[in-house]
């Protein structure tokens, strides 16, 4: 959290140095916890920074349970054509519409379950609010993975960009280099993840790591015959 909070303060400093616009939204267990939206007033960059700095983790909460709705209601409306493409397919009797059917349900459901997700619903509402190309900055971990995926993909449509800002759960959780081999192997697997994002048409991802675990983790795999790690972002 606090990688990611000196990042997101560099952010503010150079948008406000250059004049960008610049807007935040803030996502907790439960959704959407704050919003600014973008503007390059000069109180705007304080206010960001301010919220920044007081910031601190949520956990669910029934007082967010408003927010959490909203987001749902508006991840509702990026399943109405896959609903109908489903419902049109159910009625067709010809081979083809039965062959795809069953892909249909299957999209319906993984969208349904990804739109109600706080990260992917937050940034919908959010997106779903701005005019012109936007450059979304995602700071988030990789619990979620295929939320993250979904949400880097939404972010990047048409001429919008997406950085990722993403940290490996295994080199911040407590005990998680206890066996640093079966870290080395959950690390390789947060690395291809990365890597499957940053492939992405104009989506950038970067990890957001400590140094030393990263450096301990990595030397526990040289000399193992693993994917190559060569050539990942400092």
């Amino acid at each position: 959290f606090a990688y990611w909070r000196a990042f997101a303060l560099s952010i503010v400093d150079s948008a406000s140095q250059l004049g960008d616009p610049l807007g935040v939204v803030g996502v907790g267990d439960d959704g959407q916890t704050q919003r600014l939206a973008p503007s390059t007033q000069p109180d705007q960059y304080e206010r960001i920074r301010d919220w920044l700095l007081d910031l601190e983790p949520t956990t669910p909460s029934a007082a967010t349970q408003s927010a959490s709705a909203s987001s749902a209601r508006a991840a509702a409306t990026t399943l109405a054509e896959t609903r109908r493409a489903a419902a049109t397919l159910a009625a067709d009797d010809s081979p083809f519409a039965q062959t795809f059917q069953p892909f249909y349900a299957d999209q319906r459901a993984y969208t349904t379950r990804i739109g109600d997700e706080p990260l992917y619903a937050t940034a919908q509402a959010a997106l779903g609010r701005q005019q012109g190309p936007v450059f979304t900055i995602i700071c988030t971990d990789d619990t979620h993975r295929s939320e993250v995926l979904e949400t880097a993909k939404l972010a990047s449509r048409g001429q919008n960009q997406a950085l990722v800002l993403l940290a490996p759960t295994v080199l911040y959780e407590t005990g998680g280099l206890a066996d640093l081999e079966d870290a080395y192997e959950q690390y390789v697997d947060f690395e291809t993840f990365r890597r499957r994002l940053a492939r992405m048409d104009r989506v950038t991802a970067y990890e957001v790591a400590p140094g030393q675990r990263l450096s301990a983790v990595l030397a526990a795999g040289r000399g193992r015959r693993q994917p190559s790690l060569r050539g990942r972002p400092q």
